[in-house]
């Protein structure tokens, strides 16, 4: 199965929700890259640090290991990193890697995917990033950020010297009670998010970073999109890519069923 796209693949957004609510957009989605993985070198994976300070970038010489044993990181990539932008910001909230989902649930899944299809392991980039909050509302400029933009150059340069595939592990909306939001999550709500959500699928599809955190920003971040800042700077990784999303999901986050969490794949390619 793969989707309509032509091309390598370079990209995917994976959700980071537990498996038990998104196992089939989990299974359809990398069922759908196995065949793509073949020549791919590198992989560098993007992850919400649900607990990270404001534009906090965050990084470890650590392995990452799954029940299917290590995926080891590129040393020499972190170092390129921690030249770039210090060690005393790379590293600053290192600890976070310790309990974060995020990365765990997707590298899982990568893990899976590499030996099933019988290709040796591929060394991995991993990379916390906190919250854009101070973005959202303009107290800080996204876009002349030092520390982004440092961040986006190295990693693009890493890109270069290999065949690199970036994943990038959020979910899409926050919704409900459960989230601190007074109205339920009714029939006709549910409607509107799915239509918001899928404006936002559109730009992550056409590889468009901007027009992503600029929807979230003019609404305010109302739907609490927690895979923002990794899928923003994915998608300023996949200049040019093409993608179809998949396996989109409203799940339920509470057991009235009044908040949900919504989810998506999305496979890039080049």
């Amino acid at each position: 199965c793969r989707v309509n796209v032509t091309g390598d693949l370079a990209g995917i957004i994976s959700p980071h929700i537990d498996y038990a609510r998104g196992q089939r957009t989990y299974a359809q989605l990398w069922k759908s890259a196995w065949t793509d993985l073949r020549e791919i070198e590198l992989v560098i994976v993007l992850g919400t640090d649900h607990y990270g300070g404001p534009g906090q970038i965050t990084s470890t010489f650590q392995d990452y290991a799954t029940p299917l044993g290590i995926l080891s990181t590129e040393i020499s990539a972190v170092q390129t990193l921690e030249k770039e932008m210090g060690k005393e910001f790379l590293f600053k909230e290192e600890f976070h890697h310790i309990k974060e989902h995020s990365l765990e649930l997707a590298l899982v899944w990568l893990h899976y995917s590499l030996k099933i299809s019988r290709l040796p392991s591929i060394p991995i980039v991993p990379i916390l990033c906190g919250s854009f909050s101070t973005f959202i509302s303009a107290e800080k400029n996204l876009y002349r950020d030092k520390k982004i933009n440092t961040l986006i150059h190295c990693l693009k340069r890493i890109m270069e010297e290999r065949k690199t595939l970036v994943i990038s592990a959020g979910d899409l909306a926050h919704l409900g009670p459960v989230f601190g939001d007074s109205a339920p999550m009714d029939e006709e709500s549910r409607i509107k998010l799915k239509k918001a959500d899928y404006k936002s699928l559109d730009a992550i599809c056409n590889s468009n970073p901007k027009e992503f955190f600029e929807i979230s920003q003019r609404e305010s971040d109302y739907r609490k999109i927690c895979g923002l800042s990794p899928i923003y700077i994915a998608l300023e990784l996949l200049t040019g890519a093409v993608g179809e999303h998949l396996g989109y999901k409203q799940c339920p986050a509470s057991n009235q069923g009044d908040s949900i969490v919504s989810i998506a794949g999305v496979l890039l390619y080049k």
